[in-house]
């Protein structure tokens, strides 16, 4: 008889829940982890991003050195190849200095300059971004002038 009572309480003890008791344990828990997660995947989205774009700008600044190291080469024609390859790019708001501004004329192994920049705010998928508000991302390149 005590060893009946004894194997009663513990399969009370040991019981699985009832289906209706587990389904309201699974939305509670779904109702803590889903925020979480929604947002670690946005962050992961939003870092992807911007790593791609500084990847994108160190690209382009170097094929705008390139392009304008060239002879025959113009500033007014290395911005517009680099302007056309952003937005063809879909990164909107960048900017393109060249260094010196007038290349048109220099001798042969001037350094030449391009930086490009473009605020993290302009190329973000969130709305509203709290960790690339403020940040600028830039890139920039120096080559030689080639020869005639």
């Amino acid at each position: 008889m005590f060893h009946k009572r004894q194997r009663e309480r513990h399969l009370r003890r040991t019981r699985k829940p009832s289906g209706a008791q587990r389904k309201g344990a699974a939305l509670v828990e779904m109702a803590f982890v889903a925020p979480l997660m929604i947002v670690l995947t946005m962050g992961m989205m939003e870092f992807g991003r911007v790593i791609m774009v500084q990847q994108v700008l160190s690209n382009l600044s170097r094929e705008g050195a390139r392009l304008a190291s060239l002879p025959e080469a113009t500033a007014a024609l290395v911005t517009s190849e680099i302007e056309q390859q952003l937005v063809g790019l879909s990164v909107v708001g960048g900017s393109v200095d060249i260094s010196p501004s007038d290349i048109s004329n220099l001798e042969s192994g001037t350094p030449i300059t391009v930086t490009l920049s473009v605020p993290a705010a302009n190329i973000s998928w969130v709305p509203n971004p709290i960790y690339t508000s403020t940040a600028t991302l830039s890139a920039h390149t120096t080559m030689r002038r080639e020869g005639r």
